[in-house]
């Protein structure tokens, strides 16, 4: 062997290693992730326990004064529950009724109504199932003729295919049916009740005779004047209720006119009640299944769609602490009708306001439910800017009017929880109907505040606002001269006369004030700064931030990175010349032209190219991770033999197998990316999911972020973990929805679609829903708890 030969083989081997050595601490990494992955997940077992009590409650003035919110303030003890979503709404009518389920006996076809006992279980345990129904005296069965004595503003329940005809307004025959009661439908809507039906229009009754009989034109007429009367649907027209609805229920028949609709059950206000109707019997609607009538019973119930809602607010936690206090406020506000002969005092006190608490871990839900009535006296008003900036300047305006007794001198600025005094405003003596401006400026932690103007032990007004937080940026880092400038901006404004204390890899610790917006940041002389990533670190009014800078070593204005390859290419061109054969003389020799390559066509089992999917997955510690031709060429070339020898296929063949793999519905495919059908059913995943789930993945091995593997993050589909974040991905799916959103303020939640497409898809139909969760989303997108973003612009996660 010459000396040529065996240098060749040492650097060979030597690249090999290199190669070996690259591929070990990437499986080691790779490992690490993966266990520190499964430990992120700490379930919390146990039955559950709450004590809550409400604290206070009242109502903000916002936006100027212009808008009202309900707040309630409560406190609670809590045990074994890892996450809670607390709502709070205002509502035109009692939104936690009695419920009454109506025996309606033999005023019923056979197949046109239910076993009522059998129903009554079925809803019981739904709603007890989720913690609604805390005693055996929210939920009755009373029989038909027992109507009157269902009291007052209750949910009655009338589940009888057809309307019994004695419940008609002009009831004057019972056909031989004995009466003991009076109550018509009409009676129990006057008496404010929330009536739910269930059966076909009104112009034909059933009798106890299980005979059908022709409403009278009396009744007709009656139902027509209190807007009853119902409007056939066209059956073709029935599909757009069947699409993305938590209800089994389908193929409505009839509709009322002007009026609220929800996954084609309709709810029409008629005098002081509402009358809420399934358009069809158990054998249209529901294929005759008791159980999943009520399980939409109780959705409907839950949704409280039929009652008019003044405000709405949620706040959602999670690894909330076991004990505390919150307080609750609604966010969104309805518009009031007739504006100009009701005041927002009558409003408020004619309403009724409900805070909910729905907690929940690993094996259990439970619910909560604390309703409240409001008192406001309009003595006066104090308003101030929606939302400012920290130091900035807001108008605060106060005044008050049928005042007596101690006169007020200040605004008191309260945390939202008014258990902290924060800050004082001096307003001067106040006086009857003469208004006060002041110019304050905040300087407090970020969140929301409440003003408050109070004397003689009773308050006039609160206000509520919010202080936005510090935005940070790079201005200037000179690193040669130890020198760093930041931009320190709240609201899109300078921050001034706020005490900060910076520290560079939590060293170097320096306060100061920002003045002017700037933060000028200098290093001690002979500072000692290594090339790599730099953490900046400032804490403000309590609270911490952190910029990172990756400071890179340049030589005349080049990175080193670019240095360092250029020396490489160097050696390699020194070992190229050191390696060049001595000069020998030049033989010739003089062949005969080649004949054609021969190629085989192979043939091989459809199961043996499905096999390949789980191979490249195994190899790659993945599991049901749709692949690109590319992937799925190597595999096969990786795999697959034909005798003795690997076989080698096109990108061009490795499509057209897999084209007729997905024709005979072995394969499926979603933008490029391909998966074994029998994959569908095993991950219990849609291939759109899939494809968005693996480039996820790709997204975060590429940069260098922590992810939580398919089906292995509790109540969410992925969580990302970066240096300096924990966020939350819910996947969503054209083919399947997305799971119910966990939305948590203090923590990153991101919508992933596959493509733009998808994502404005989804937009679309959320702004033309209006149902509870619909709004809640809006307003967590409209808030910044909740980004949407397509699996073409992962880089604006921003992680």
């Amino acid at each position: 062997m010459n000396l040529r030969s065996l240098i060749i083989i040492v650097v060979s081997v030597f690249v090999l290693a290199i190669i070996g050595l690259v591929l070990y601490v990437q499986n080691q990494v790779q490992t690490i992730v993966q266990n520190q992955t499964m430990h992120e997940i700490k379930p919390v077992t146990g039955p559950i326990y709450a004590n809550v009590l409400l604290l206070d409650k009242g109502v903000f003035t916002y936006n100027f004064s212009h808008s009202f919110m309900t707040y309630g303030a409560v406190s609670y003890a809590l045990r074994n529950v890892s996450s809670v979503n607390f709502t709070i709404g205002t509502y035109t009518k009692s939104p936690v009724p009695q419920i009454y389920l109506v025996d309606v006996g033999d005023y019923c076809l056979e197949l046109q109504c239910f076993n009522e006992q059998a129903l009554y279980n079925s809803l019981y345990f739904r709603l007890n199932h989720f913690g609604r129904i805390l005693n055996t005296t929210t939920l009755f069965l009373v029989g038909i003729n027992k109507i009157n004595d269902i009291p007052p503003g209750s949910i009655v329940i009338i589940p009888s295919g057809l309307l019994p005809n004695i419940l008609l307004p002009d009831a004057t025959s019972t056909n031989g049916c004995i009466r003991y009661s009076n109550y018509t439908l009409l009676t129990l809507l006057q008496q404010g009740d929330s009536v739910i039906y269930i059966g076909r229009n009104f112009s034909t009754a059933v009798t106890c005779a299980q005979q059908t009989v022709n409403a009278s034109p009396v009744t007709l007429k009656d139902l027509q004047n209190y807007g009853m009367n119902t409007i056939q649907l066209n059956p073709a027209n029935t599909a757009a209720f069947t699409v993305n609805t938590p209800l089994a229920f389908k193929s409505p028949t009839f509709f009322f006119g002007n009026a609220t609709e929800f996954y084609g059950v309709w709810a029409k206000n008629v005098t002081n009640g509402t009358l809420v109707s399934f358009s069809n019997n158990i054998a249209g609607g529901w294929n005759n299944n008791t159980q999943t009538l009520a399980n939409d019973l109780a959705t409907v119930i839950e949704s409280k769609f039929w009652l008019g809602r003044f405000a709405y607010g949620t706040f959602i936690e999670n690894g909330i602490a076991q004990n505390g206090a919150m307080t609750l406020f609604t966010a969104n506000q309805t518009v009031i009708e007739n504006w100009s002969a009701v005041t927002p005092g009558e409003v408020m006190n004619s309403s009724y306001s409900l805070i909910t608490m729905r907690l929940a871990n690993s094996n259990q839900n439970y619910e909560i439910n604390i309703p409240f009535r409001l008192r406001y006296v309009d003595h006066g008003v104090v308003y101030i800017s929606p939302e400012l900036g920290q130091t900035e300047s807001g108008e605060l305006t106060a005044y008050v009017t049928n005042f007596t007794g101690q006169q007020i001198t200040t605004a008191s600025i309260y945390n939202i929880g008014f258990n902290k005094l924060v800050q004082t405003v001096d307003m001067g003596p106040m006086t009857n109907d003469v208004e006060v401006v002041r110019y304050p400026n905040f300087v407090m932690q970020p969140g929301y505040y409440v003003v408050e103007l109070k004397a003689n032990g009773e308050t006039y007004s609160d206000a509520i606002f919010k202080l936005d937080d510090f935005n940070i940026t790079k201005l200037n880092l000179d690193f040669k001269n130890d020198t760093f400038y930041f931009q320190v901006n709240s609201h899109q404004k300078p921050i001034n006369g706020v005490q900060y204390r910076a520290s560079l890899n939590n060293l170097y610790q320096k306060t100061g004030t920002v003045e002017g917006g700037v933060i000028n940041y200098t290093l001690p002389k002979n500072s000692q700064v290594n090339y790599g990533l730099q953490q900046f670190r400032f804490v403000m009014l309590g609270n911490n931030y952190t910029i990172n800078y990756a400071y890179i070593n340049t030589a005349a204005g080049i990175p080193v990175f670019y240095i360092e390859f250029g020396i490489a290419a160097v050696v390699v061109i020194i070992l190229n010349r050191i390696l060049v054969a001595p000069p020998s003389d030049d033989y010739y020799i003089d062949l005969p032209s080649f004949p054609p390559s021969r190629r085989e066509k192979v043939k091989e089992n459809p199961q043996a190219v499905i096999d390949v999917f789980d191979l490249v997955n195994h190899y790659y510690h993945w599991k049901y991770m749709p692949l690109t031709v590319g992937e799925i060429r190597t595999g096969i070339g990786s795999n697959l033999k034909y005798g003795n020898a690997s076989i080698a296929i096109t990108s061009q063949n490795t499509l057209a197998v897999l084209n007729k793999l997905i024709e005979g519905k072995q394969i499926i495919s979603a933008d490029d990316y391909f998966a074994p059908k029998k994959w569908m059913d095993y991950s219990k995943h849609d291939i759109e999911y899939l494809v968005v789930f693996r480039r996820l993945r790709d997204f975060c091995v590429a940069n260098a972020i922590l992810f939580t593997d398919l089906d292995m993050a509790q109540g969410t589909d992925m969580i990302m973990t970066s240096k300096t974040s924990q966020s939350y991905v819910t996947i969503y799916s054209s083919l399947s929805g997305m799971r119910e959103l966990t939305i948590n303020t203090k923590s990153k939640l991101f919508i992933v679609f596959l493509d733009d497409e998808k994502k404005q898809g989804f937009l679309d139909n959320l702004y033309k829903s209006y149902n509870e969760e619909s709004e809640v989303l809006k307003m967590a997108i409209d808030y910044g708890y909740v980004k949407l973003v397509d699996t073409y612009h992962l880089n604006s996660l921003g992680l």
